[in-house]
């Protein structure tokens, strides 16, 4: 009995000492933009990529694809890269799935234009006309950023999209074009929506991000 207990212990050692070794730091965090790229100076192999939509690695370079933070790992070593946008045209909205609405109101500065038992609109931070937040049974479950293209163009909101989202799809419809992305965590799907106006600076724009 005495030796199998002492075969126990050394086993869970051996565990416990490779877990030690898998979870130590091989480099300082990365903060890398989306598109640059860091080199492993490390002899080590095996480099992987936790999510390989935020960052990818190929050999001992890692390419930062989307905005997030991801862990890039080998047999015993990890760091983070956190991709950061190149593109700020509008701000970022809060999303925290499952807040409440006091919860949100203390987390984004910007003036209540109105308020419901379901909703909060906010004023612009930025170049956002207004942003609304829409609140389900357990709490934040929509997102809706509202655009003027007189303040930012098309283009310009496609390029802040496409660094932090990947596009799945597109559509058209009541004088709308639909572009669909998910995030890289598969948390959010967001639908970019262009509303077809005569004119170039009457037409709208949205984001609208939604709950799983």
């Amino acid at each position: 009995m005495k030796k199998m207990t002492f075969i126990m212990a050394a086993m869970l050692a051996l565990v416990l000492s490779a877990c030690g070794e898998k979870d130590e730091p091989a480099f300082p965090d990365q903060e890398l933009k989306v598109g640059d790229f860091f080199k492993i100076t490390s002899e080590e192999t095996g480099w992987y990529s936790e999510n390989d939509k935020i960052a990818s690695v190929e050999g001992n370079a890692v390419t930062a694809n989307k905005v997030g933070e991801v862990k890039i790992r080998n047999a015993k070593h990890y760091f983070r890269v956190n991709v950061v946008p190149r593109y700020t045209y509008i701000n970022d909205p809060y999303l925290a799935w499952g807040d409440s609405k006091a919860k949100v109101k203390r987390n984004v500065k910007a003036p209540i234009l109105s308020e419901t038992d379901n909703s909060i609109e906010f004023g612009p931070l930025g170049n956002e006309t207004s942003t609304t937040y829409y609140f389900g049974t357990n709490g934040l479950a929509r997102v809706l950023v509202n655009i003027s293209s007189g303040k930012v163009s098309e283009a310009e909101i496609l390029k802040f999209l496409n660094e932090r989202y990947t596009q799945i799809g597109t559509g058209s419809g009541r004088g709308e074009q639909l572009i669909n992305y998910k995030s890289p965590d598969d948390k959010p799907s967001i639908t970019f929506t262009k509303y077809i106006s005569p004119s170039p600076l009457a037409g709208t724009m949205t984001i609208s991000y939604l709950k799983f």
